[in-house]
């Protein structure tokens, strides 16, 4: 396990950009996740935002994402996670593919991530943004043109955090928006879901990373 900071995902606490301007929806409430999806404008894919409180350290969440090759098994139908290059302690490049179902072909995307932490509120900021043209295209699948997202780990009190996991991407090629659209709540609630198990594990739940403040 590494103790440092070359971590998942996945600037600024203040920088992120707003992906759409209409309001929130409450999409689903199940199993101590919430999930809302919302229009973006000039995109005919939904941007999704899943939130559960854990109870867990800032370290054991950030552990978890910085274990790229494990995200597979947790990431909502994701069928490859790999880490591309290290940036710096706190930033760097990350690959997946995504898993669709028939005769839709597998996706495969391309994260830049950077990770911030408020000085004040110890909150962690995880901000991902998709680099389409990092590698070239692989035959097997279509590369997903356009991705922004984050992963939020605020804490409240008493150990418990608030996670928040908000994203967009448009699909690539040809997909119909019912399709993908469905997906917006699928994907949040099912790797939140996941999420919450994996941070049970031993090899997680006793991290420390260096530099890392907790609450």
């Amino acid at each position: 396990m590494k103790t440092t900071v070359p971590l998942f995902l996945f600037l600024q606490f203040f920088s992120f950009i707003c992906y759409g301007q209409s309001q929130w929806k409450v999409a689903l409430e199940k199993d101590a996740v919430r999930v809302w999806t919302r229009e973006v404008s000039d995109s005919k894919f939904k941007e999704y935002k899943g939130e559960i409180l854990v109870k867990s350290t800032l370290s054991c969440l950030v552990a978890v994402l910085d274990d790229v090759d494990n995200q597979k098994n947790w990431l909502y139908d994701c069928e490859e996670s790999k880490r591309l290059k290290i940036i710096s302690k706190t930033e760097g490049i990350n690959y997946f593919v995504q898993k669709a179902p028939w005769p839709v072909s597998y996706r495969d995307i391309v994260v830049q991530y950077a990770l911030t932490q408020d000085e004040n509120t110890k909150t962690v900021f995880v901000e991902m943004t998709g680099k389409k043209d990092y590698i070239p295209e692989k035959k097997d699948y279509v590369r997903v043109p356009y991705f922004k997202g984050y992963w939020e780990f605020t804490p409240i009190s008493n150990g418990i955090i608030k996670v928040v996991y908000q994203a967009h991407s448009e699909t690539g090629g040809s997909v119909p928006a019912a399709i993908a659209n469905a997906a917006c709540v699928d994907i949040p609630f099912n790797t939140l879901k996941n999420l919450k198990k994996e941070i049970e594990k031993p090899k997680y739940k006793n991290a420390i990373i260096e530099g890392l403040k907790e609450y």
